[in-house]
């Protein structure tokens, strides 16, 4: 296919960041779902994310998992096969030595006296303002100053045929 091409495991979907254009590309900002951070993602990187890059997507899948073990255990079957696997465990640490006593405390494991330090702020209040510019979480590639909030409307191709010829009154989708 045009938007393929091989990789290592399998088939990558080509990008537009892929190709390295320097140029400003619009962007979405949103709110992880998870931690409520605000991100920032470009529309050739932007899948539909809902989830920040710093791992929340695979946080929350696992606590979906464990929804859904807790759930499976309070059901009939899952209560049968919970407290066999209980049992099993149970009799496994009844074999096993469980107390090897404390760990001894060190004696000097206190920070010493005097040796905190203060943070100095070294930021001029004469520095000229910059503009800021945002920059896609997953690429890194420098978006346009305004936003959207929204997902980028698909467009329906099976409305645009080649006999079709659009006119300024129709809807731009």
């Amino acid at each position: 296919m045009q938007d393929e091409y091989p990789a290592d495991a399998g088939v990558r979907l080509r990008r537009v960041c892929d190709a390295g254009e320097a140029a400003s590309v619009s962007g979405r900002l949103f709110l992880c779902r998870r931690c409520r951070t605000q991100v920032v993602v470009c529309s050739c990187c932007d899948r539909g994310q809902i989830y920040c890059p710093d791992g929340c997507a695979g946080q929350a899948r696992r606590e979906t998992l464990q929804r859904a073990g807790a759930r499976y255990r309070r059901s009939g079957r899952g209560r049968q096969v919970h407290a066999a696997q209980m049992a099993r465990r149970r009799a496994e640490q009844r074999e096993k030595v469980t107390h090897h006593g404390s760990p001894a405390v060190a004696a000097g494991d206190l920070v010493p006296g005097g040796t905190a330090t203060v943070p100095c702020d070294d930021a001029s209040p004469a520095e000229p303002l910059r503009r800021v510019t945002t920059h896609c979480h997953w690429c890194g590639r420098a978006c346009l100053p305004w936003l959207r909030q929204e997902f980028l409307r698909r467009r329906d191709h099976r409305r645009c045929r080649a006999d079709h010829v659009r006119t300024e009154h129709n809807a731009p989708w």
